[in-house]
């Protein structure tokens, strides 16, 4: 039985978005519980979700390994999964007189503000 999933590492996007789009869920309900079972094919596609969710969030170096799989004396399983975000990708406008362009570049920080020239 599937007891819990554990983010580590994620700074930018919560625990509980992250389990928002992944199709594994941990056994839920404290009187009336809804056994989940951990599934290690599933999971691996969990994993891309992850992956492309932190993409679409612009962290295109973003990387998940794991998960690494923690049982207790009853053998419930707790997933550990880490993530490294990685730099996020910021849009960086410039404007001209001829055109407008929208380039990408990668910042350390989490809010850029436009350049203008």
């Amino acid at each position: 039985m599937l007891v819990g999933i554990d983010f580590v590492g994620n700074k930018s996007i919560s625990s509980g978005e992250l389990l928002e789009h992944i199709a594994t869920a941990p056994t839920s309900g404290f009187f009336t519980k809804t056994a989940r079972y951990y599934d290690a094919d599933l999971f691996a596609i969990d994993v891309k979700r992850i992956v492309r969710w932190y993409n679409e969030k612009g962290f295109y170096e973003a990387k998940v390994t794991g998960p690494d799989e923690v049982r207790d004396e009853k053998g419930r399983v707790r997933l550990v999964v880490r993530i490294e975000e990685g730099r996020r990708a910021m849009p960086s406008t410039r404007i001209s007189t001829s055109a407008r362009r929208t380039s990408w570049s990668t910042s350390s920080s989490s809010v850029d503000s436009p350049r203008r020239r």
